[in-house]
């Protein structure tokens, strides 16, 4: 090593070069992304469908939840029509039909927040020829769920009452209506 370099730390892209030569000699060539994740991810959809020894299983496969026949033993033709898996807060949804079976057309990497959107409890609304989630319509209009819901059920609000009315502070309205500001002209 040469005069005044620290032990231990290499001086060139030479040595570099030489020291990752010695390592693929001995532990192979590097290795190009196994899609390990996408393969256990794989393996437990299979597992809650068909394995009545899954924890899981009285939530899909006792309700007669399938894998389609071309991914029950091609991980490669699952990920083919999936895809790879975008982030690691993205899982498996069966959508749009929730209660459907994994197939192709069936299925999507979300977000938990996008999969709770997707549940049999989550209260949906009508609003100008659209339905959602209630909490994604309050997200669209910038107001809370809980308010938009309340004014729903207990106020017996309109849909377009309760997402286009700002919310109160104090009782007081934070800004008005342009509903009532064209009656004051």
């Amino acid at each position: 090593m040469a005069r005044g370099w620290p032990k231990g730390r290499s001086q060139t892209a030479e040595s570099n070069a030489k020291r990752k030569a010695t390592l693929r000699i001995f532990h192979g060539p590097p290795r190009i992304k196994d899609h390990h994740t996408e393969r256990s991810i794989w393996r437990a959809m299979k597992a809650r469908c068909n394995d009545p020894k899954s924890i899981s299983y009285k939530y899909y496969g006792a309700k007669g939840i399938k894998v389609c026949d071309r991914w029950a033993n091609s991980f490669e033709a699952f990920l083919e029509d999936v895809g790879p898996r975008p982030s690691s807060i993205h899982s498996l949804d069966r959508f749009p039909d929730r209660t459907g079976d994994y197939k192709p057309d069936n299925i999507r990497w979300a977000t938990r927040t996008i999969q709770n959107r997707n549940r049999s409890a989550t209260k949906t609304m009508e609003f100008r020829g659209q339905v959602k989630p209630i909490a994604e319509w309050a997200e669209e209009f910038g107001l809370r769920p809980g308010l938009v819901g309340k004014r729903i059920s207990y106020s017996g609000w309109t849909p377009e009452q309760a997402l286009t009315t700002p919310p109160t502070l104090g009782g007081k309205v934070k800004w008005r209506r342009l509903s009532s500001l064209s009656s004051l002209a």
